[in-house]
């Protein structure tokens, strides 16, 4: 670094020496050699002032406000319409024309058996079984469940609906929908 500072201040005072003096070593007139220089040094300058202008303004016009605006006004307007649909269609439904009763699967055996429901009502079967069962009847199946699975089925039609489970043909119960 301080070699390159020497080099330089040496360079500069030649040329400060060469621009000061005449040809016969004499000091020059200013007014000739300094309009020339001048004009020449100044547009040099200015295209140095605009490129650095171009680049701060194009970062500036990059970033654009639109999508921080698009992402908060979608999230809102879908918040607003989900929990008015659920709220309003959850309560009539339940409280009024349906129940819920749990058929738990435990010991190779479907607790109770024989359940007896109104149309509308859901059954849940849950497997507290280590071993893997599967529900089924003539109107529905289950996938297989392993232990803390649930299967639910809304019974629509009055009946008596028998079933087993489809990996151990002697768990049975039935269901009886009036």
């Amino acid at each position: 670094m301080r070699k390159e500072l020497v080099i330089f201040l040496v360079v500069f005072s030649v040329f400060l020496a060469i621009g000061c003096a005449g040809e016969n070593g004499e000091e020059a007139e200013t007014p000739e050699e300094t309009p020339a220089e001048m004009p020449a040094e100044t547009p040099n300058e200015t295209p140095a002032e605009t490129t650095t202008e171009i680049p701060t303004e194009t970062p500036a016009e990059t970033p654009t406000e639109t999508p921080t605006e698009t992402p908060t006004e979608i999230p809102n307007e879908t918040t607003t319409e989900i929990p008015n649909e659920t709220i309003t269609e959850t309560p009539a439904k339940t409280q009024e024309e349906s129940k819920t009763v749990e058929v738990i699967i435990d010991d190779n055996a479907f607790d109770p058996d024989s359940i007896n429901i109104s149309s509308g009502d859901t059954v849940i079967w849950t497997n507290k079984d280590s071993t893997t069962h599967r529900v089924h009847s003539s109107i529905f199946s289950s996938k297989n469940l392993n232990k803390g699975d649930i299967f639910e089925f809304t019974f629509t039609e009055p009946g008596t609906y028998d079933y087993r489970c489809k990996i151990h043909p002697d768990e049975q119960g039935v269901v009886i929908v009036e």
